[in-house]
């Protein structure tokens, strides 16, 4: 079990370009996944 709060790094990953595929090649917007991982398997 995790002694603090603190042992989790929260990563976050956006793109910007991903909907570019339309006709007109506008963005629709951004698309966004979060996520969590432990500190100790993640180097610094």
């Amino acid at each position: 079990m995790a002694k603090g709060k603190d042992m989790r790094v929260t990563v976050i990953f956006e793109c910007t370009g991903c909907d570019k595929k339309s006709v007109n090649k506008e963005s629709t917007g951004i698309s966004r996944y979060i996520t969590q991982k432990n500190r100790h398997n993640t180097p610094s």
